[in-house]
C-alpha cells in the first residue's frame, strides 16, 4: 500500500474529554440559536412551539455541559 504522507508523517492528536465537551457546547449553542431563528420564521403556531421547545432543550443541554466542563476543571 502506498504511503500518502510523502514528506513528513503527521501525528493525529486525540481529543480529551474536556475538548469534546467544549465542542459539544458550541454545537448546542448553535442549535439553540438556529431553533429560535426557525421559530421566528415559521408561520404555523404548532411548528413555532416545537422549535421553541427544541431551543429550550438545547439550552438545558448546554447548562449540563457547562456543569460538566467545570467538573472536569475547565473554564466556562
Amino acid at each position: 500500500m502506498m504511503n500518502i504522507f510523502t514528506e513528513k508523517q503527521t501525528e493525529v492528536k486525540s481529543m480529551t474529554d474536556l475538548d469534546m465537551l467544549y465542542d459539544f457546547r458550541i454545537s448546542t449553542n448553535l442549535a439553540a440559536a438556529s431553533y429560535m431563528a426557525m421559530a421566528m420564521k415559521a408561520h404555523d403556531e404548532t411548528l413555532q412551539r416545537k422549535f421553541v421547545d427544541l431551543a429550550n432543550q438545547a439550552k438545558s443541554a448546554d447548562l449540563e455541559i457547562k456543569r460538566l466542563i467545570t467538573e472536569y476543571g475547565g473554564k466556562t
